[in-house]
């Protein structure tokens, strides 16, 4: 049967405030520019991830400022499920270098996928967890991957060697917590935290304002409580305006 639905992962990723950069690039050649280096930095890490990642045999589909990421749910994809959120992980930061900030939302349901049709529930639920936490610009984990990591014994509250990072913000509700994965690289911090500051000043929607506001919220609380394992140097965002937030640190075990 040709079109059938199979249990997938599906991760759904949406470029934070993209909208809002094209409407601002009106010329011709401006968008044309822009267009150009989002070709360069987006696509080409997209062929990079699909290129390291044959052997879990993702499917990628990019439409506009949305990245759609999908490949079959297995034994073997569930095992190494821990390289699956890495590979994200490592793309979230490669863009975040090339001055795109994503968020975005991470399921297992059925879908159906080839080069013409993407359809299933587990797209919808993707889709519905990048929207839902409007004010969170995170890569969100569903509460059915979240079971998955329970049932499997692989949440826990302490780090270990090569256990991925995960953030809780809201009560029950989990996100990937990349800046935890950067080695305490201070140019990678230099550059989060100008790029925060440079969207901050250039964006007039409260709605992207809020989320950039979190981001730096999150960036600061990073560089205070890992004060001791950078230098001594000014990091920290000034005038973050957000009420204070909690973000308690879990990690995903990874079993060698």
């Amino acid at each position: 049967m040709k079109y059938e639905l199979k249990e997938h992962f599906c991760i759904y990723l949406d470029i934070l405030g993209y909208s809002n950069r094209i409407e601002k690039n009106i010329s011709y050649s401006e968008l044309q520019s822009e267009f150009k280096y989002f070709i360069q930095y987006v696509v080409t890490q997209n062929n990079f991830l699909t290129e390291i990642s044959k052997p879990l045999h993702y499917k990628i589909k990019i439409f506009s400022d949305n990245i759609f990421i999908a490949l079959p749910a297995t034994e073997k994809t569930i095992a190494d499920f821990h390289l699956i959120l890495q590979h994200i992980i490592d793309y979230q930061k490669t863009l975040i270098k090339a001055n795109y900030f994503i968020r975005g939302g991470i399921t297992k349901g059925l879908l159906y996928f080839d080069d013409e049709v993407i359809w299933g529930s587990a797209l919808i639920e993707a889709v519905k967890l990048e929207t839902k936490d409007t004010i969170y610009p995170f890569i969100t984990i569903s509460d059915d991957i979240k079971k998955l990591f329970i049932e499997n014994e692989l949440l826990i509250d302490t780090n270990e060697f090569l256990s991925i990072p995960i953030i809780e913000i809201i009560k029950d509700r989990y996100y990937l917590n990349y800046l935890q994965t950067i080695n305490y690289d201070h140019n990678f911090l230099i550059t989060h935290r100008n790029l925060i500051i440079r969207s901050l000043k250039i964006n007039n929607d409260e709605n992207v304002i809020k989320k950039y506001a979190m981001l730096a919220k999150y960036h600061n609380e990073f560089c205070k409580t890992y004060k001791e394992k950078l230098p001594p140097i000014n990091l920290l965002i000034e005038d973050v305006p957000i009420d204070d937030v909690i973000f308690k640190r879990k990690y995903l075990k990874v079993i060698v």
